[in-house]
Parts: C-alpha cells; sequence; structure tokens
C-alpha cells in the first residue's frame, strides 16, 4: 500500500483527521473563490454548520475557531481574515499552526 505523505504529514502534525483537513482544505478552495467582502459571511455560516466559534473573547478581542483552526484579532472586521491567512499557513506549512493572533 502506497503512503501518501504530502497528504498525510500536515494532518498528523496539525493533531485533525484526515476528513477534518480535508473539509478545511476544501473550504479554503470555495472562499479563494468568493469575493473578499463575501467571505466573513461564509466563515460565519461554516461555523454554524460545523460547531465552531465565531465571537468576542475577553472583552478585547474576536476569536474564531472552525475546522482546527484558532485566529484572534482585534475586531469582528479583521477575525475572519485573520483565520484564512492562519488556515491557509497551516494547510501549506510542514510545522502547521494551531493560532493566529493579529
Amino acid at each position: 500500500m502506497h503512503r501518501d505523505d504530502t497528504k498525510t504529514e500536515p494532518t498528523r502534525l496539525l493533531g485533525l483527521s484526515t476528513e477534518l483537513h480535508d473539509r478545511l482544505f476544501a473550504f479554503l478552495i470555495n472562499l479563494d473563490r468568493l469575493d473578499r467582502k463575501d467571505q466573513p459571511d461564509a466563515i460565519a455560516n461554516e461555523v454554524i454548520e460545523t460547531g465552531g466559534i465565531y465571537c468576542c473573547d475577553h472583552g478585547d478581542r474576536f476569536e474564531v475557531t472552525l475546522h482546527g483552526i484558532t485566529a484572534y484579532a482585534r475586531s469582528q472586521h479583521q477575525a475572519p481574515y485573520i483565520w484564512i491567512i492562519a488556515a491557509t499557513f497551516a494547510t501549506n506549512s510542514d510545522i502547521g499552526v494551531l493560532e493566529c493572533i493579529s
């Protein structure tokens, strides 16, 4: 049986199941096809559908947690874009990332 290390290695490093990693990757592809102004709504909908987090955290920062990736920002406007950066880095990096703070 052939093992595809390019697919399993980032998943292992992130601690994500293959199914979750595949959904994250597919979601990022779909986000890339949207206009930038529509991306925050798509993230909010995905959070609702998958049980993620999209809220104010500790009164001074906003949190988005989706598909195993958490991002914090200083405003609700910034948070989805910071999440996209963190998730993109996580899927393209050998080291992975679990949290990103702006």
